[in-house]
């Protein structure tokens, strides 16, 4: 009998200190965060400290979440269910933190008259904050300051709810700019500006009930990188992807547990202002020794060059290469055996060429020098199956990944043969100096807030014929395309305008003119078939 007694009061003390050091507790409104939220997991206490990195049914790419608020949470079959105290408050706060972003999940209503929330930019306790609210006493959903009161942001939107459907909702946060998408709708439901939070976490909410809550994601890199073993300085998800930002003079870096020894590695990097960064390569778990393929910006031109993780120089590029505002560089290392090549945004020959037998394996990774920088689409294939898999045409050219449907925008120009062709609606992108050897380049033309972007054509203004270029050489490329609108009738097809400054690499959508032709029929039954065809 004492040793049952002993035994259960040893597992009740150790019970004991995992609840008080766990850090999740539930908020009084009167007197801050002091009682512990309760759970209804079915887990010990221990399991459920993390309550998302160890919940098995929920879908979501935010971490280091913590409950505040009255009520209690629980990883049920259909995804992450908060329930909150009547006429009370319930939040699960992640430590994610971002600027701009696309922020989204799914949503199921399990009392009409809950309220249920996606918490952006937030504090660490969610009283200052964004809410996306869907409430369906109400019928609407709401886009509001969680402080409220006189002046602050509270735009709502009509819509048809009912208990046990399950709703998707997604925001788009980019500066000022608050955007809010409902169902498969294309064009936003709301669209506002307010510039009362720049940034911070991001998190769900329940006032008043229970909602259930799954697929809760935010726009982050793309890749094959695996998991992060080492992160040093900042690193935050971003509309562009990852943004990593070096603080006090000392480099951010992410370490993967991806490695390779002979294999490509390609990324986009994005610049904002003067910055370094660098893809890392045959490096050890730990950051301190390996390769870094390094651009420096510097105003509108950017350098290359090969460096050792501890800042030995092996080469730099002879040339410099543009860098216009809101270009996104495509950076592609070979690394065969002691050869390493890199090349930047599909210029040949390579802006690197060298043979080096420092090291000869390891991880790879993402550095920032200087300032921040974007990453995004970070792949590596290993060198034995690149371009070498079953069926794959070695003649003709053919994306690595994605879709390859109709040729769009054939032209050549300033010595390149520039091939685009249908990838989901989008252009993508390729060049070449002999249309035998082909540079992949990143996405030229996607989506934006006219619809989807579909078959065109492309056309070298060498004249300056369109005014386009005078303060940029006085040519360049510009790309016709049919803008196809999912909202719209049969996508209420127009023609659209973007144009490049820079030889194909940016591209932007015309401000003035968007739109150069309207749908013939746009305002009757005649769909305008015929000027476009169905992307793949």
């Amino acid at each position: 009998m004492k040793k049952k007694f002993k035994a259960v009061l040893h597992i009740l003390i150790v019970m004991a200190i995992i609840m008080t050091s766990s850090g999740v507790y539930a908020a009084s409104p009167d007197t801050g965060w002091a009682a512990r939220a309760e759970s209804n997991t079915g887990k010990s206490e221990e399991e459920g400290l993390s309550i998302l990195e160890n919940a098995i049914n929920v879908n979501a790419n935010l971490t280091g979440w913590q409950v505040k608020g009255k009520g209690k949470w629980g990883d049920s079959a259909e995804g992450l269910l908060l329930t909150s105290d009547p006429q009370e408050n319930i939040m699960a706060i992640s430590e994610t933190i971002a600027d701009d972003f696309l922020y989204e999940a799914d949503v199921m209503i399990k009392d009409m008259q809950a309220d249920a929330s996606l918490l952006f930019r937030s504090n660490e306790d969610g009283l200052n904050s964004y809410m996306l609210q869907i409430s369906p006493q109400s019928g609407i959903i709401r886009l509001k300051d969680a402080v409220g009161g006189t002046g602050k942001l509270n735009e709502a939107h009509q819509v048809s709810l009912k208990a046990g459907e399950i709703y998707h909702l997604k925001v788009k946060a980019e500066g000022t700019s608050l955007k809010v998408y409902w169902g498969t709708q294309y064009k936003p439901v709301i669209d506002i500006q307010d510039s009362s939070y720049r940034s911070g976490r991001l998190g769900v909410h329940v006032w008043d009930g229970s909602a259930l809550f799954q697929n809760i994601t935010v726009s982050d890199l793309k890749g094959n990188l695996g998991m992060v073993l080492v992160k040093k300085g900042q690193w935050q998800p971003d509309l562009s992807g990852q943004k990593g930002t070096s603080v006090d003079q000392s480099k951010a870096q992410q370490i993967y547990s991806r490695q390779a020894a002979d294999f490509v590695y390609e990324g986009t990097i994005a610049f904002r202002s003067d910055a370094a960064a660098a893809l890392a390569f045959r490096s050890s778990t730990d950051g301190a020794r390996g390769y870094e393929a390094t651009l420096v910006k510097e105003g509108e031109q950017v350098r290359v060059s090969l460096t050792k993780a501890d800042g030995t120089a092996i080469t730099s590029s002879e040339r410099s290469y543009p860098s216009l505002a809101g270009a996104k560089h495509y950076v592609e290392v070979k690394a065969m055996g002691n050869r390493i090549q890199i090349f930047v945004d599909g210029y040949t020959p390579p802006a690197i060429d060298v043979t080096d037998h420092s090291y000869s394996t390891g991880n790879v990774g993402l550095v920032v020098k200087k300032g921040n920088a974007y990453f995004q689409n970070t792949y590596v294939t290993e060198a034995n199956s690149y371009y070498t898999e079953t069926y794959r045409p070695q003649y003709h050219y053919t994306p690595i990944r994605g879709y390859a449907s109709d040729p769009n925008g054939l032209v050549y120009f300033e010595g390149e043969y520039h091939l685009f062709h249908q990838d989901g609606g989008t252009w993508a992108h390729a060049v070449s100096k002999d249309m035998l050897n082909w540079k992949r380049l990143p996405i030229a033309l996607p989506w934006n807030d006219y619809g989807h972007i579909w078959s065109g054509s492309a056309v070298a203004d060498v004249t300056n014929t369109s005014g386009l270029f005078t303060n940029s050489g006085g040519k360049g490329l510009i790309a016709y395309y049919t803008s196809y609108n999912p909202d719209g009738p049969n996508g209420n097809q127009r023609i659209g305008l973007a144009y490049s400054k820079d030889q194909g690499r940016t591209w932007e959508y015309a401000k003035d003119r968007p739109i150069v032709i309207e749908n013939p029929g746009k305002n009757g039954e005649d769909s305008g078939d015929g000027i476009s065809a169905t992307p793949r």
